[in-house]
């Protein structure tokens, strides 16, 4: 059986590209899945399952 793949590290000042699986709220921004949206590590780490894929920028 074929191991999952290793989660990059996260560099928490580090910009990332993500994508979503549904609405995600941050204080008073709303992230939707369709948007290109762009969090620091920081916010990724918090935003856990919501998260599908991400890439740094």
């Amino acid at each position: 059986m074929a191991k999952a793949p290793r989660a990059q590290a996260i560099d928490p000042e580090a910009q990332y590209r993500i994508k979503l699986n549904r609405v995600v709220q941050i204080g008073t921004t709303v992230l939707k899945p369709k948007d290109d949206n762009i969090v620091k590590g920081k916010r990724l780490a918090e935003l856990g399952e919501a998260v599908t894929s991400y890439q740094k920028v």
